[in-house]
């Protein structure tokens, strides 16, 4: 199977013209919490920062190659404890889920997220997901070019070193580990906004329920997605 890379993908027309960022930010902002985009100082992102003060949101830009120092500047700056993180390019991502991580974040915790089948979701191509993560606990992260392009990967894979929460997945929603549902391709992103498409037909404000209540009905689509995940393991 090919695929191709896709530059800007997260400001590309995704639904009536919206992109898959604005279909994020707008999300985003049913839940009571302020709301930053981090992005990069490359001229390339100009567009993304007139696009969050379109909509209102704070833009944080920083270092091109250097994704943990945007969020650790964001917390220092903004005084926060913890930061709910959340990827630009899932746009299924689901408020719910959102709201549950806040709900159960206890003080002292580093890192909260939920776990698929003892794999942290973050490392699965569902892009439903969000996480939280301590500012303290990113200041540990140890200085190395993949962790701080990953930013979280460091505190769960050292657990003795960090507290760690998860919280379990409904695998009777969650019927299928071969859901593809983030987007990194081209294939990702046309089969994305096909799936977008048809949903938001028919519901204005689709759940995670509907989300996979129609994937069960459609075979071809879930075999795309399988052969799509074998080319993109993580």
């Amino acid at each position: 199977m090919g695929s191709t890379r896709l530059p800007n993908k997260v400001l590309r027309p995704f639904y009536r013209e919206e992109s898959i960022l604005a279909i994020l930010i707008k999300k985003l902002q049913r839940l009571d919490f302020p709301i930053h985009v981090a992005t990069s100082t490359a001229r390339a992102n100009d567009a993304v920062e007139e696009l969050a003060d379109k909509l209102g949101v704070a833009c944080f830009r920083g270092d091109e190659q250097n994704v943990l120092s945007r969020f650790l500047a964001i917390g220092e700056v903004e005084n926060y404890t913890h930061i709910v993180r959340v990827c630009a390019d899932n746009p299924f991502l689901s408020v719910g889920l959102v709201q549950q991580l806040y709900e159960n974040l206890e003080a002292e915790t580093d890192y909260l997220s939920f776990r698929y089948q003892d794999t942290p979701v973050i490392l699965t191509h569902f892009g439903v997901f969000a996480e939280i993560v301590r500012v303290a606990a990113l200041k540990k992260v140890i200085d190395d070019l993949f962790y701080q392009e990953h930013v979280t990967n460091y505190i769960y894979q050292h657990p003795a070193a960090f507290q760690l929460n998860w919280m379990p997945v409904d695998e009777s929603l969650f019927f299928s580990d071969g859901i593809r549902l983030t987007v990194d391709t081209l294939e990702d992103f046309e089969l994305a906004q096909q799936i977008y498409a048809d949903l938001a037909a028919e519901h204005k404000d689709f759940d995670l329920v509907e989300l996979f209540q129609y994937l069960k009905t459609k075979p071809i689509l879930l075999q795309q997605m399988q052969a799509a995940i074998q080319y993109n393991q993580k």
